[in-house]
């Protein structure tokens, strides 16, 4: 577990870079390098399209490290892509989009709350977030509930079978 937190530590700051050159400095990054080579709109037309798969596997890995992490439970093993992960990936996508929306089109918050309206906006944010990633974790626990469930009804099955056929495999003889 310490060799899998420390990884991740050294990660994370990896992918915080990679969403604050994609995300922040992006614009400026793709003007610049599309003055360099001299062709603007082919530049701009590459960086759009290839900037939103690596963001989206930048979350769906982030989400499925603190997925993996966050739970007090032995997970079995660490894996990408999870049904929680993505879960979490789409309702965040989601909860965020709707966000976004409200705040430019129907929110006041500038006239209400004046300079700490973008705390505020900040504060729900980061609720959906949070709401986005408990929702993952439950459809992981549910998910590893359900096939635990089904290894204990398929297990005595198999151990029938083998008493039958006569056939002892390395798993019935360990029990």
């Amino acid at each position: 577990m310490t060799s899998t937190l420390g990884a991740t530590t050294i990660q994370m700051p990896d992918i915080r870079s990679l969403v604050l050159v994609l995300l922040v400095l992006g614009p400026h990054v793709e003007r610049w390098v599309g003055q360099a080579t001299g062709a603007q709109t082919l530049v701009g037309w590459v960086w759009w399209t290839a900037q939103w798969p690596v963001l989206v596997l930048a979350l769906l890995f982030a989400f499925a490290v603190v997925l993996y992490l966050g739970p007090d439970v032995e997970q079995p093993s660490w894996a990408l892509i999870t049904p929680g992960a993505v879960t979490a990936l789409v309702v965040w996508l989601a909860a965020s989009g709707g966000l976004a929306v409200y705040a430019g089109y129907f929110g006041s918050y500038e006239k209400t709350w004046g300079t700490l309206s973008a705390v505020i906006v900040t504060l729900v944010w980061l609720w959906l977030t949070s709401a986005a990633l408990l929702f993952g974790a439950e459809v992981n626990a549910e998910a590893r509930r359900l096939i635990e469930s089904r290894g204990h009804e398929a297990r005595p099955a198999a151990r029938d079978l083998a008493r039958t056929t006569g056939a002892s495999s390395s798993r019935s003889r360990l029990r």
